[in-house]
């Protein structure tokens, strides 16, 4: 102990003067304990220093400015604030309405559970720019998930509620969100450690409209507040009436049917695109106070709110100075060299031996003398006085000389080879340092080479993504075209089958009326009558003995007039028989 206080006091190793020979073990134990204790005593003074140097620029942070975290209670409650002040400051810094009535809960309460069948709203969905009067687009989306306020978490609200402003954005003000596009990129989701919360997924990977969503929400169940009545439900314009869409009360569980995807025609489908097509993504872009008085989903902001973000801007930028503050500090802070060597007696405690590894050069401010022998008994007598303190020697006044010159020997020796045996562990692990430091610094180099090629393998992987969403989607547009012209192929080819049937069915009656018909008869008749005539002329022509006018097709007078004519009856014959008979 004496040893520090000498160094940081005077710069130097003790100095026993006459009293210890200069061959003496203790002499060589003061100077390696001084050489061990006064880099650490020089390192801290030069950063003591360093920092009562700029201690004035440092700007002092007060406990009431810092960021409230969503937990916060003023009684340990289970509520955001258990005093009526708490819920004044509520009201005021998320632009509550004053005829919206907020109340804290009673001791058996929970945010499930309310007495009055009030509605229990989290401090961090105000957070997110959940204002009062609700949309009529968030009551519709809680009524078709059957959902209450409380059941969605902060990730989701800002989901909903950055999208609502995507969508105004990206057309305009012309276009609103439509609870089908909401569903159609997101897929309502619980959260498996916290069951009855439910939060907002994206279906297909490369379709992801809003980023940068945190990752985690401490302890934002902690702080929350019951709202009364049903005045803060609807806007100024929409009517209560039997249409009107009213926020649950009940926490149940959305049905299967709410959570499944719906189907777009081609108008919505084009909108998705369009907003998938947006140049940024970032949530923290659409819940912009400004973009959402602009398009009437939150109320002007007033003085306090100014006031309240202008705080905060300054608090970050405080806290943000304070931090390259310390990161510059931290780079600019010095290393005192090491010394792997081993003292000689006679060296001075400061001169660097020839093995010495310097991470960065040490600025010393101060010179540092060396050892210097009293010129007297009598100072080296009050030096040793200044160095050992009655109290270091109240344990051996009681003791004999010949007690005390043993334990001092024993002591002498058992410190110096304490001593060595540290400065050597020192020596080996100082060596493993400078290998670690060389290790990591290569290290380093290869992460930050690897991190800009992961970057890099990202921004093609996102970019990849997205053309395989857009390809995703534009082929599910080309299936609908190709199934409605397979419909319209299916519809045309029933067409021509009942056509045809139809054209079937004519041909057999127009077959059968003409079978019917005299002149079916008059033609078959006449065709018979020619046959007959050249049956009988070809016999009479091969037998010219017989008399074949005897056969007669017919009896009845119709069918022999005909043939009584002659030469008449020749002409009617078939010019195709007529020349079949000749050949």
């Amino acid at each position: 102990m004496g040893v520090c206080r000498l160094a940081e006091s005077e710069g130097r190793a003790i100095c026993f003067g006459d009293l210890i020979p200069a061959n003496c073990v203790f002499h060589r134990l003061s100077e390696e304990l001084f050489a061990l204790a006064f880099p650490a005593i020089s390192t801290w003074k030069l950063f003591r220093g360093h920092m009562a140097s700029e201690g004035s620029s440092w700007p002092k942070v007060r406990s009431d400015e810092l960021p409230e975290g969503l937990s916060d209670r003023e009684d340990g409650g289970n509520s955001s604030d258990e005093t009526h002040e708490g819920l004044q400051r509520i009201r005021d810094r998320y632009q509550i309405p004053d005829n919206v009535f907020l109340r804290i809960l009673y001791p058996d309460e929970r945010a499930c559970s309310s007495k009055y069948d009030d509605v229990a709203f989290y401090e961090a969905d105000f957070n997110v720019r959940l204002r009062f009067p609700m949309q009529l687009f968030m009551r519709e989306l809680l009524d078709h998930l059957h959902l209450s306020p409380g059941h969605l978490a902060p990730n989701a609200w800002r989901t909903v509620i950055s999208c609502m402003v995507m969508w105004r954005v990206c057309s305009k003000g012309a276009d609103s969100l439509t609870m089908d596009e909401l569903l159609y990129c997101y897929k309502p989701y619980q959260i498996a450690i916290s069951l009855g919360f439910w939060t907002l997924n994206n279906r297909q990977k490369g379709l992801k409209l809003i980023t940068g969503l945190p990752t985690s929400n401490r302890e934002w169940k902690d702080g929350y507040v019951f709202i009364c009545g049903d005045n803060w439900e609807g806007l100024s314009w929409e009517e209560k009436d039997e249409s009107f869409v009213r926020v649950r009360r009940a926490w149940g569980t959305p049905p299967a049917s709410a959570i499944k995807c719906p189907k777009l025609n081609q108008e919505r489908l084009n909108r998705v695109l369009r907003a998938l097509h947006h140049r940024d993504h970032h949530y923290t872009n659409f819940i912009q106070p400004e973009l959402l008085a602009l398009y009437s989903f939150s109320p002007e902001r007033n003085e306090t709110i100014l006031s309240l973000q202008e705080t905060t801007q300054k608090r970050m930028a405080t806290a943000k100075l304070n931090k390259e503050k310390l990161k510059r500090m931290m780079e600019k802070k010095d290393v005192v060299p090491v010394n792997l060597g081993k003292k000689r007696q006679g060296d001075s405690a400061l001169k660097p031996a020839s093995d010495e590894v310097v991470a960065r050069p040490v600025a010393v401010h101060e010179s540092v003398p060396v050892n210097q022998v009293p010129a007297s008994s009598v100072e080296a007598v009050e030096l040793t006085e200044s160095v050992v303190t009655k109290e270091d020697m109240d344990n051996y006044s009681k003791l004999n000389t010949d007690v005390v010159k043993r334990a001092l020997a024993h002591s002498l020796m058992k410190g110096l080879t304490e001593a060595i045996v540290v400065a050597n562990q020192c020596m080996q692990r100082e060596e493993g340092i400078v290998k670690l430091k060389s290790q990591l610094t290569d290290t380093m180099d290869a992460n930050r080479t690897l991190s800009s090629t992961a970057a890099e393998l990202t921004r093609k992987k996102n970019i990849l993504t997205d053309d395989i969403a857009r390809m995703r989607i534009e082929s599910s547009i080309k299936d609908e075209k190709l199934k409605r012209t397979k419909e319209s192929h299916m519809k045309a080819l029933d067409q021509l089958k009942v056509l045809s049937d139809q054209m079937e069915a004519a041909g057999a009656r127009a077959i059968e009326e003409y079978k019917s018909s005299d002149a079916c008869d008059d033609n078959n008749t006449k065709y018979f009558l020619a046959g007959f005539e050249l049956l009988r002329k070809q016999a009479k022509a091969k037998y010219p003995d017989l008399d074949f006018d005897v056969f007669q097709p017919n009896e009845d007078d119709d069918s022999v007039a005909p043939m009584e004519e002659g030469d008449g009856a020749a002409a009617s014959v078939d010019p195709q028989l007529a020349d079949d008979t000749t050949n």
